[in-house]
């Protein structure tokens, strides 16, 4: 039977640093996974290429290659104007055909659209789904009534805080409006999370040297998380 981990959250999760560090350490970890490579139409940030996490490529390419094949190529609009494409032919099936177990981590628009041609197409896929919360349900509530203000505005500042730091720290180069409106989304994220399996807590962003370096185990915070992802990947 094929294996997705379907993984997502709101931005500044450090989704991507924990894709890393399994990529980095999967051999002395014991474990083998392929990632699922979506098309993004936003800008490329400091530390990316081509292909690497993403395929670059304009909303009217993305349009295109949608309309040319519905079947095949799916599209979804994370934020308006920001459309994201997804070769399912390529990046899901001929994946999941070879792969030990197939990351994809997307926006949580993704989810229905990625179900739904799995059940068409691959249809015996077992799917564990991981949502990466700012915070645990009862941090939110603390927050609330400390701070006397909503559930989501307590995550639009959290996440807000953490964009901001990593583009401070050079790992993104988006406008401030543009994380602004990032993080004015990320309360409908959390909402979503409820679809999920299972919830990862991580209060430490992308920026945080507890991550260490390239192929170091991360200490602290960020070893926790990593520790429980490990745990799902090998249940």
């Amino acid at each position: 039977m094929s294996r997705m981990l379907y993984v997502a959250g709101p931005s500044g999760m450090a989704k991507t640093k924990v894709k890393e560090k399994l990529e980095k350490l999967a051999a002395p970890l014991g474990i083998r996974f392929e990632r699922v490579v979506v098309a993004t139409s936003r800008d490329m940030r400091p530390s990316e290429s081509q292909g690497n996490p993403w395929y670059f490529k304009s909303a009217a390419e993305i349009d295109a290659n949608h309309r040319k094949n519905l079947d095949r190529y799916l599209k979804v609009e994370i934020r308006k104007g920001e459309p994201q494409g997804l070769d399912a032919e390529t990046e899901l099936k001929k994946k999941l055909e070879t792969a030990g177990v197939l990351w994809c981590e997307l926006h949580v628009t993704w989810l229905q659209e990625i179900e739904k041609w799995l059940k068409v197409y691959i249809p015996d896929t077992a799917i564990t789904k991981v949502f990466f919360a700012p915070f645990a349900e009862s941090e939110v509530l603390e927050r609330m009534a400390r701070e006397g203000t909503t559930w989501e505005k307590v995550i639009e500042t959290e996440v807000l805080r953490r964009l901001v730091a990593r583009r401070a720290a050079n790992l993104d180069n988006t406008a401030i409006e543009k994380l602004q409106k990032r993080a004015q989304d990320a309360a409908q994220e959390y909402a979503a999370r409820g679809q999920y399996d299972c919830v990862i807590v991580n209060h430490q962003g992308e920026e945080s040297a507890e991550w260490g370096a390239a192929t170091e185990f991360p200490t602290g915070e960020a070893a926790r998380v990593l520790q429980q992802f490990l745990q799902i990947y090998k249940a």
